[in-house]
């Protein structure tokens, strides 16, 4: 069953990843361009910071099941213990970053633009790959 995973899932798995990073990356633009100069800070629902959370996450979807292959409880506890660390540690670091650099007018004017190109070129390389 892993094997049937391996061959099949995966392919799929960065196709809809892909897609759904990239769709994430145009709407963000067009959210830029239609807001055009004016400065909104977003108030992001329960609901919307889910449902981001889970469209982001996709790919460790296919890291879990290539854990399959090892079934061994300690070793998928000691694997998701560290992924779930280093993306608390980048979130954080973000968060951090974001308090300082929110303040430059530049950043602030560009930055759906910019976070959206970022989308755009991971969906397109989680795509492609």
């Amino acid at each position: 069953m892993g094997n049937y995973i391996d061959q099949n899932f995966f392919t799929i798995s960065n196709y809809f990843s892909g897609t759904v990073i990239f769709l994430l990356g145009i709407f963000l633009i067009r959210e830029g361009y239609k807001n055009g100069e004016e400065c909104i800070y977003r108030q992001l629902s329960f609901w919307t910071v889910v449902v981001l959370g889970i469209s982001v996450s996709i790919d460790a979807l296919g890291v879990g099941f290539s854990l399959l292959f090892h079934l061994d409880y300690g070793l998928i506890f000691e694997d998701s213990l560290i992924i779930g660390l280093i993306a608390a540690v980048i979130t954080a670091a973000a968060f951090k970053i974001v308090h300082y650099i929110k303040h430059i007018a530049l950043v602030e004017k560009y930055a759906d633009y910019v976070g959206g190109l970022i989308l755009l070129l991971i969906g397109l390389n989680t795509f492609l790959l």
